[in-house]
């Protein structure tokens, strides 16, 4: 309870005192999916495809867990941004792989 100066009072619950937690996954997946873009362009095509639908997975699974628990858990725009990297990163590799085989002569 919180006893103000001008005579008010306040009491938290429980519940109210626990901090929401960011999921873990989201966040794991929003950074593979940036560090992917430069690792598809600069280093390798295999990598690129690795970190892409990793970003994927760990979006989508963070997202579900979010849906399951809003109380519990945030860092649903990171999750949701995770999967769009994720897929933008899938299809840049694939452009750039099919460059690379000369399909687009």
């Amino acid at each position: 309870m919180i006893k103000y100066s001008n005579g008010s009072k306040d009491v938290f619950k429980k519940e109210e005192d626990q901090k929401m937690k960011t999921a873990g996954l989201g966040v794991a997946g929003f950074v593979i999916g940036l560090a992917s873009i430069p690792i598809w362009a600069l280093i390798t095509i295999i990598i690129g495809y690795i970190a892409g639908p990793l970003s994927v997975i760990f979006g989508s699974i963070s997202l579900g867990k979010i849906a399951r628990n809003p109380d519990k858990y945030r860092g649903k725009g990171l999750a949701i941004t995770s999967i769009i990297i994720g897929a933008l990163s899938i299809i840049a590799t694939t452009v750039i792989l099919l460059l690379r085989l000369g399909v687009f002569k």
